[in-house]
């Protein structure tokens, strides 16, 4: 007698039936997940280590993350020993050579140039709304929290603002943008100056500039460096329209500790916001413009 029409599990033969289809289909389940494990074994090995490497990233950037939340106390801080500075300049200026004090106060006011960059982007990247705001402003704050790193100041920075451009938009959204740009192009121009020196060739300056062009349908951010050109545009067929090259996905990167996702997160960014970006590479150097539309 099966042990399945046990009086004591008072179970008919229609459910005994009903119970060997169950287990039949779980078997089934359960070895084609096993030939699914087998066959995309290399694929979940990538898209694990993928994951390692992000969440290693997602660390380091918790400095950055500490360092936003904690700004405004800071620069409060900061503003309160400029007024003191002002106060100890104007009680000197009978006193002090003129010159002496004129360049005490150049200082005073670019330091209160960069605070003011700094609480920019500040507020910029906490905003969780849609609001109008200037690029130009948070093009200057980025810059000026880029230019902390020493390693980033032997590249030669210029900024070409042709037009004051507003945009309607999460700023954090668009600083995201932008932050990949200068990041990509600050460590490539970086790399590519050691290589150089390496090789002898120490008389090559690193230069990167910053365009901004308003138009009437739609704003030109670009930027433009004299590297030797992105490698995943230089080895294909490239139409510069970056929406439809297969360059920029997960996992596909030309840095040794990279995933990818600082590209595609650009793209699908712009995607939302009807934007676009071209690229113009060769072995001199490349143009990378973002296009947004105005409202």
């Amino acid at each position: 007698m099966s042990i399945l029409s046990n009086p004591i599990m008072a179970i008919t033969a229609d459910e005994e039936l009903g119970l060997w289809l169950i287990l039949n289909q779980l078997n089934f389940l359960f070895t084609t997940i096993l030939l699914i494990i087998i066959v995309f074994e290399d694929d979940i090995k990538r898209l694990t280590l993928e994951n390692q490497k992000l969440n290693t990233q997602i660390e380091k950037s918790r400095v950055f993350v500490n360092l936003g939340e904690n700004i405004s106390g800071l620069v409060h801080n900061m503003n309160g020993d400029l007024g003191l500075m002002s106060m100890a300049v104007s009680m000197l200026e009978e006193d002090v050579e003129h010159k002496a004090v004129e360049f005490v106060r150049k200082g005073n006011k670019n330091l209160q140039s960069k605070i003011r960059n700094i609480l920019t982007l500040a507020k910029y990247s906490q905003a969780e709304t849609d609001m109008e705001f200037s690029i130009n402003a948070l093009l200057y704050s980025l810059l000026e929290v880029f230019n902390i790193n020493k390693q980033f100041r032997i590249v030669t920075t210029n900024t070409e603002f042709t037009d004051e451009v507003f945009f309607y938009g999460n700023p954090s959204e668009i600083s995201q943008i932008f932050e990949n740009l200068l990041k990509n192009a600050y460590e490539a121009l970086v790399e590519y100056k050691t290589a150089m020196d390496e090789q002898g060739h120490k008389d090559y300056d690193p230069v990167l500039t910053i365009g901004i062009k308003g138009q009437t349908t739609e704003s030109i951010i670009s930027f433009s460096d004299n590297g030797p050109g992105i490698k995943a545009c230089l080895e294909k067929d490239c139409t510069g329209d970056c929406s439809r090259c297969d360059a920029f996905k997960v996992g596909r990167t030309t840095k040794k500790e990279g995933t990818g996702l600082g590209m595609v997160s650009v793209l699908r960014t712009l995607e939302k916001y009807e934007g676009n970006m071209k690229i113009r590479t060769s072995p001199e150097g490349t143009v990378i413009e973002i296009i947004l539309a105005r409202g």
